[in-house]
């Protein structure tokens, strides 16, 4: 018997639930940016969030890079992405929390965005798991939300610098009031041009979510039925 158990299912309904959070943290950004609002209280309550799923998925996916407790290879094809995916959340939690740009961290993750189809490309065309299709779908939709995370990361950027500068200029001493849209409101910053093209990551993110949910969900009987007698 193994000494180390599986614990494939529990990661992706993690990267499932993941995938959701982010999809709808998306919407709230580009909700309240149309708005003219601030988006500093979304970040707020994000960066926990970030944080904690990224410490999880890097340790995990960490631990089965050394511990394999898949057969062969499976555990190269799912941990290794595992693992820069929680580095990557982890990053993106810390910028976040200290108010630094995102534009770096969202060009890292394009990158690996690419190498992640690349790893599913590979699954697939070896036949592996018992369900190649969603085996890649799952790759490609993870590697395409880590390609849109980089126009993403400027646009929150671009967002915030623009808040900053309203900021300034409200606090600055003005004998003409500042031709502006800022409302000069607290919470308030000047409106960034807003286009459909927004919610391509959102479905993007929401659908990889859903496609981790559905096969940890298919995947959970037969692991709990696998380990049913397993002791240390």
């Amino acid at each position: 018997m193994a000494l180390f158990i599986d614990i494939l299912a529990i990661q992706l309904f993690v990267l499932g639930v993941a995938g959701i959070t982010l999809g709808y943290f998306l919407v709230k950004i580009f909700m309240r940016s149309r708005r003219g609002e601030s988006i500093e209280r979304e970040y707020q309550v994000m960066w926990p969030l970030l944080l904690g799923i990224g410490i999880y998925s890097f340790v995990t996916g960490l631990w089965g890079q050394l511990v394999w407790p898949l057969p062969g290879s499976y555990n190269i094809l799912f941990y290794d992405l595992y693992a820069m995916f929680g580095l990557i959340l982890t990053v993106f939690a810390a910028l976040m929390r200290s108010n630094f740009r995102l534009e770096y961290a969202g060009f890292f993750s394009l990158l690996f965005g690419a190498i992640t189809m690349y790893y599913g490309a590979l699954g697939f065309n070896a036949n592996m798991t018992s369900e190649p299709a969603a085996l890649l779908g799952l790759y490609l939709l993870w590697g395409l939300a880590g390609i849109l995370t980089y126009p993403f990361a400027l646009y929150a950027d671009r967002i915030r610098a623009k808040a900053l500068e309203v900021a300034a200029t409200a606090q600055a001493p003005q004998l003409i009031p500042p031709m502006t849209h800022a409302t000069g409101a607290v919470g308030k910053t000047a409106s960034i041009s807003y286009s459909w093209w927004l919610w391509i990551p959102v479905i993007v993110f929401l659908a990889a979510g859903l496609l981790a949910l559905y096969i940890g969900i298919n995947a959970l009987p037969g692991h709990l039925v696998a380990f049913s007698h397993w002791a240390p």
